[in-house]
């Protein structure tokens, strides 16, 4: 083997093993990074952890309180619901009664009418009667 590469090897031994003892001084140097960026990362994840626990929960009361409105809502509502319920039942009753006056008003006008007509009385003769004496009309 010539000279020169016996040379060019020796230099390559010396910076291949200068390599390796930078390279073992920088192992030496970081042994502690690793754990630190474990500990630096179990921190972080534990940050995020709650926060989207505290997220999730701020949601949750967020829906309890607007389900509890909803349900306010759905009970004024309904109370609503039964006192238009009652007012209309009233008003059908009273609706019943105005028809029933009406029939009998009814009855009873034609009953008039039929006993006019026997007495012979036209009813336009009803407007020609003379007014009582305490009547206010004037």
């Amino acid at each position: 083997m010539p000279h020169w590469v016996f040379q060019v090897l020796q230099w390559l031994a010396a910076f291949g093993a200068g390599g390796l003892i930078v390279k073992l001084i920088i192992l030496y140097q970081n042994r502690n990074k690793p754990a630190a960026e474990v500990h630096k990362t179990s921190a972080e994840a534990n940050e995020i952890s709650v926060r989207s626990s505290t997220n999730a929960s701020d949601a949750v009361i967020r829906m309890i309180d607007k389900l509890d409105d909803t349900l306010l809502t759905i009970d004024r509502v309904r109370t609503e619901r039964d006192d238009l319920r009652r007012q209309c039942d009233e008003l059908m009753r009273d609706h019943d009664l105005c028809e029933i006056r009406s029939r009998h008003h009814e009855a009873q006008e034609r009953r008039m009418m039929a006993i006019m007509e026997i007495h012979g009385i036209r009813y336009s003769e009803g407007d020609e009667l003379p007014k009582p004496k305490d009547s206010k009309d004037p």
